[in-house]
């Protein structure tokens, strides 16, 4: 063994060029591992925190929502859904692990300002919103995050956020008083 080691560096002493650039080499990948390893994990982290925030961990969704319950979501919808939630709430293996049960209601369709003569296809979620800000907090990896509350806190239960681009298509920007909105041009 001794024998082993000392012809080792030996050759290591004789070409001492290729012993620096193959030792070089090893570090710079090694670095590079590192690196793009660390780079790898921050974007995995940030979108699990992303997704945490914007839709929690469980949900739970009547059988086939996903088929046919976009087209109409009140027939898929869990009708006492209040019942699930105490359920879900007072289990003993989730319970211990819950910070917020909410529901939501995903819907799409068409909105439309029929005084112009437009409508659109939309997408919406209804949401309870201190709910939905409690959840904007969960942050378990501890990311530099900036996530502040949204849009509807402190506004009455059936209001509404309307984006911009949906207010400009339906012509809606002077009545919704929405800035940076572009009128359309009379044709």
């Amino acid at each position: 063994m001794r024998r082993t080691w000392s012809l080792a560096l030996r050759n290591l002493r004789r070409n001492r060029r290729r012993s620096l650039t193959t030792l070089t080499a090893m570090v710079i990948g090694a670095v590079t591992i590192l690196v793009f390893g660390g780079y790898s994990r921050n974007i995995t982290y940030s979108l699990q925190t992303s997704y945490v925030l914007r839709s929690g961990h469980l949900q739970i969704e009547r059988k086939d929502y996903f088929l046919y319950g976009s087209g109409n979501p009140a027939a898929y919808g869990i009708p006492d859904y209040r019942r699930v939630i105490d359920v879900v709430e007072r289990d003993p293996v989730l319970a211990p692990m819950l910070k917020v049960v909410t529901p939501t209601i995903s819907l799409g369709g068409l909105a439309g300002n029929f005084a112009a003569g437009v409508s659109r296809t939309v997408v919406g979620t209804g949401v309870v919103v201190a709910d939905q800000n409690r959840m904007r907090q969960w942050n378990d990896y501890r990311l530099p995050l900036k996530v502040g509350p949204i849009a509807l806190t402190g506004t009455a239960e059936d209001s509404a956020v309307v984006g911009v681009g949906v207010a400009r298509v339906l012509q809606l920007c002077r009545q919704l008083a929405v800035s940076d909105c572009p009128q359309q041009e009379q044709a």
